[in-house]
């Protein structure tokens, strides 16, 4: 089949009749086919996503965690490739690497409005491969014709990273050396283009040629050469892990349950943990600031055992009162003492045969803790009022944001109930340190209660973004999930979200962000100002007058200082005749403008 063959299927998202030649830049017009939206920043520059954190040395770009170093390095590593597994094989891994970074890259031209035509893609793919050091690149032809089935494209690259640091270490090559952009290149177009498009590198610094040039078509017009190509790259095969919209924590762990969201190294170690235990039926003691999701853990671990059918019972031992506790959790019998009209079974005989949650178990009394250690041991419930015991076959999965060994120490939790709990302890970890998964977990919620609420929003500001990526989250994942919601009702329909609509600080609590500048220089703003700023945006943004402002700052002096106007001019930093004046100003403008309605 010939690559003009008319009865070929077109493909989605390029436009009609679209031919450039050299020098030329193709005229595109129609937009591509959903590849999904991570609802990040909108409208900036690439390069403002770049940013650079000392507080946690991590150098993040688009919310995703990356590392500089020396571009030696990646020669050295293609050649230790090459030694154990030979050149297709070694060739084959880094494209493929190469691949899911392209993908990347269309989703973010994609979120910016960017990526509605191929040149604006091709644009967008450009400054981030200059920004991330690869190479300069540039769209050199193209003849796109969907009706045709027709996609032919030539990229020129100048000051190649993978070209320059091979000749720099092995000098020149018998093949061409850019597999991470052939890659990437071929990810780019193949998502964008809905099938796969291969780029191959013809010439190559690295091979003495006077410049690197890619030319990129669809895989089955590459004839012979098409099965090779796709070993190298086997699009069809590849999980694009880093987009929101398809990223998964651990694959078993997104099958079993849409809550559980993340890839950070804290996060699925302790997944790992649970999908250890799972399988067993040892008591397991969950660990963690409030919010960090216990009671998903639980409900994950069920679920991971096989057994999805059986009970499932939740008690919050903080919201049963001490007198009910014994008869909530072992049941109680009608008559005798207690005054029941009726016998009713506990949680313990309602899990029966399933998993019993006890969430914040420090809260338990002293005497409560001793019968249910008991429970724990021989497996028998006795109701409150009964003479006998119940056999139960239940597995406890207790959880506490409390270190509960400190209760031990100061005597208020029984030591021998903590070692019976304590036989699988998991440590689920707070937000802040995961902040790798804060861009999934932002996708997540944004999806979630945008559907709850019908809701469209159409992505979040800059500042927006790096609020959430850098505030601490006292309340954990729930702090988060709460303020994505709250956001999504406060958004005008359409719009983006703003930092206004987050109700969280600025910059939260990180105090060592570097950002680069115009000039491709670090900079770093004080949080202070990045405060002000977004004080003045909001400001501005509202639609507060002046005289309105002015009014609020001194009413709010004379609120703090109890209503002592010396003190509240000097927090002005005004003269008390000053304040007055503008105070009793204020007022007349207020009396004024009341008569006038």
């Amino acid at each position: 089949m010939s690559l003009h063959d008319s009865n070929r299927p077109t493909m989605p998202g390029l436009s009609t009749n679209s031919r450039v030649e050299l020098g030329r830049r193709p005229k595109l017009a129609e937009s591509p086919e959903p590849i999904g939206k991570r609802n990040l920043a909108v409208d900036e520059p690439v390069y403002r996503r770049l940013v650079f954190n000392q507080a946690e040395a991590s150098v993040r770009f688009d919310g995703f965690r990356m590392i500089l170093m020396y571009s030696t390095l990646l020669a050295r590593l293609k050649h230790e490739l090459i030694a154990q597994s030979g050149y297709q094989q070694a060739r084959g891994a880094v494209e493929r690497l190469g691949y899911t970074e392209g993908t990347k890259t269309t989703l973010l031209a994609s979120e910016t409005g960017r990526g509605a035509t191929f040149e604006d893609l091709m644009a967008v793919a450009s400054e981030v491969c200059t920004l991330t050091g690869n190479a300069n690149m540039r769209l050199t032809s193209a003849d796109i014709r969907p009706e045709a089935g027709v996609f032919l494209a030539e990229v020129e690259l100048t000051h190649s990273i993978e070209a320059q640091s091979h000749l720099e270490a092995f000098g020149l090559s018998s093949e061409p050396m850019c597999w991470l952009q052939s890659g990437a290149t071929s990810g780019l177009c193949s998502a964008f283009a809905g099938k796969a498009i291969v780029f191959r590198e013809t010439e190559c610094v690295a091979m003495g040629d006077e410049r690197c040039r890619l030319v990129g078509k669809p895989l089955e017009a590459w004839g012979d050469g098409a099965e090779d190509l796709s070993v190298h790259l086997r699009p069809d095969e590849l999980v694009n892990r880093f987009s929101l919209t398809r990223r998964r924590s651990v694959s078993w762990a997104h099958e079993l349950s849409q809550d559980v969201v993340g890839i950070s190294a804290s996060f699925v170690a302790a997944l790992e943990q649970l999908r250890k235990v799972a399988p067993t039926k040892a008591t397991v003691l969950l660990l963690g600031e409030t919010g960090t999701g216990k009671e998903v853990f639980a409900t994950l671990l069920r679920r991971m055992a096989g057994n999805s059918e059986a009970p499932f019972v939740a008690v919050n031992c903080a919201a049963i009162p001490e007198n009910l506790a014994e008869a909530e959790l072992f049941g109680v019998e009608r008559g005798a003492y207690t005054g029941a009209i009726q016998s009713r079974p506990g949680r313990f005989e309602r899990a029966d045969g399933g998993i019993l949650f006890l969430d914040e178990i420090a809260s338990l009394s002293l005497a409560v803790q001793a019968k249910l250690l008991r429970v724990l041991q021989e497996r028998e419930v006795e109701r409150l009022g009964a003479g006998t015991s119940r056999p139960v076959d239940v597995r406890v999965v207790a959880a506490s944001n409390e270190d509960l060994w400190q209760r031990v120490a100061a005597g208020s939790f029984r030591e021998d109930l903590y070692f019976r709990l304590a036989i699988f302890p998991i440590q689920i970890p707070p937000l802040r340190e995961r902040r790798d998964d804060i861009p999934l977990l932002i996708e997540h919620f944004l999806r979630r209660y945008g559907q709850l609420h019908s809701r469209r929003v159409s992505g979040l500001s800059g500042r927006a973004v790096q609020a959430l990526l850098h505030y601490d989250y006292p309340g954990n994942v729930r702090e988060l999930e709460h303020v994505i919601e709250r956001a999504v009702i406060r958004v005008n329909e359409g719009e983006a979200i703003d930092l206004a609509h987050l109700g969280i600080p600025a910059m939260g609590a990180s105090d060592a962000l570097l950002q680069l500048d115009g000039a491709g220089r670090l900079r770093a703003d004080a949080p202070q100002d990045a405060r002000w700023n977004a004080l003045v945006d909001s400001i501005l943004e509202n639609g507060l007058p002046i005289n309105a402002l002015e009014r609020i700052l001194l009413d709010g002096s004379l609120v703090k200082t109890g209503g002592n106007r010396s003190q509240a001019a000097k927090l002005l930093g005004l003269t008390r005749r000053q304040f007055n004046y503008r105070l009793n100003g204020s007022q007349g403008r207020s009396r004024s403008k009341n008569l006038r309605t």
